[in-house]
């Protein structure tokens, strides 16, 4: 996945905020997530800038039907913080 970074230095993965630097705001970065060790690696232009623990991996291997439960809740809150959020802003009419 290829996020922007935010003024504040920060990218958002999934409904997590990871802390990236400002040296890097407004650059379009690679996250590269390394499954085995829980781990996320941040590349900007080729380069391998920061290396961060992720926040929300889940740490056991599940069945096909559990994983896919797993993903209906996440879809589930996805949906209902996005309508939450476009209420507060007055996008939705």
């Amino acid at each position: 996945m290829k996020p922007r970074v935010n003024a504040a230095g920060s990218i958002q993965v999934d409904r997590h905020t990871y802390y990236v630097g400002q040296a890097l705001a407004r650059a379009l970065v690679l996250v590269h997530l390394d499954a085995s060790y829980a781990r996320f690696y941040i590349s900007f232009n080729g380069a391998v800038m920061h290396m961060l623990s992720t926040k929300a991996l889940h740490p056991n291997q599940m069945t096909l039907f559990d994983h896919v439960e797993v993903l209906k809740t996440e879809a589930r809150f996805i949906e209902q913080y996005r309508l939450t959020h476009w209420q507060q802003i007055g996008d939705i009419a």
